[in-house]
């Protein structure tokens, strides 16, 4: 028996109260308060959300049109990192270039506007193009759900609290489970990840994701296996043993160099009778990624 997961998270919190000193901001650069991350894309959004409507939830779904899937993007990506790092130096190097993907609304219960964080994307050029999963952006495109309605703004928020708004779906692959989205930098120069090469069982990798909520999770393991239905190539599997959880969906893949090298997109339990055994842990190989880009 199998069982199969999207990792997607609704982490829902309502802020109030006073903004914590310089000096605290600071501690957070080695601890991450969950709350508190969350709180500070909130407060990013809050003083300037008022005076970009065309970041809002009608203008951006006015932009999504149809004959995007597949379609070739033309843009420069940087080249890949040749030198292995060790995990921290990694880290410490590609932390500012893994987003994480949420809305920020008013929910129609209260006066206060909410971050609702939910997945992870990670940056593939300075001025915003950035990549995550089409099951996380389906939830943002034209849609007769209720809830969808009372969405304000869809942003990629960054390791130091700020948040980039989404406003505009480039390209997507359904079936690949890719999507390339262009966010607002608001006159900053993001932190770019190279895309790096396929890899294959024995490749040493390593993931940051957002599970649960737990921003900026560092974990490392092993290809275990490159799985494919070979009437469709998007069907490309790249399974590892680094770990992660709901809230990683769109999480960045890294070789020892800190080049992306998948997405996290799934994990399928495998059960015996009712006694789970394992976890397979599905993510998108690099190469669906590139097939994106002209």
């Amino acid at each position: 028996m199998i069982c199969k997961f999207y990792l997607m998270l609704g982490l829902f919190i309502c802020f109030a109260g006073t903004a914590k000193s310089q000096d605290e901001k600071m501690e957070l650069n080695h601890y991450k308060d969950k709350l508190l991350t969350q709180k500070s894309l909130s407060d990013d959004l809050d003083s300037v959300a008022s005076h970009h409507p065309e970041w809002g939830r009608t203008a951006f779904q006015a932009k999504q049109v149809t004959g995007k899937a597949k379609s070739k993007i033309d843009i420069k990506i940087p080249d890949a990192h040749k030198r292995k790092l060790s995990g921290e130096d990694m880290y410490a190097k590609a932390k500012d270039g893994v987003l994480m993907v949420g809305r920020y609304y008013n929910c129609g219960h209260c006066n206060n506007m909410h971050a609702d964080v939910m997945a992870t994307a990670a940056v593939l050029t300075s001025d915003g193009i950035c990549v995550t999963n089409y099951h996380v952006i389906e939830n943002f495109l034209p849609s007769d759900n209720a809830r969808s309605k009372l969405d304000s703004i869809y942003f990629l928020g960054g390791y130091d609290g700020s948040a980039y708004p989404i406003t505009e779906i480039l390209s997507y692959d359904k079936v690949g489970d890719v999507a390339i989205v262009k966010v607002d930098p608001r006159g900053r120069k993001l932190t770019a990840i190279p895309l790096g090469k396929a890899q294959y069982p024995g490749a040493h990798v390593r993931a940051i994701t957002h599970p649960k909520g737990y921003v900026y999770y560092y974990s490392e393991g092993v290809v275990s296996n490159n799985t494919i239905n070979a009437k469709e190539p998007s069907t490309r599997r790249m399974q590892i043993t680094a770990d992660y959880a709901q809230g990683s969906s769109g999480g960045p893949i890294f070789d020892e160099a800190g080049n992306l090298v998948g997405l996290v997109s799934t994990t399928h339990s495998l059960l015996a009778d009712t006694s789970h055994q394992m976890t397979v842990k599905n993510t998108i190989p690099v190469e669906i990624i590139r097939d994106l880009f002209k």
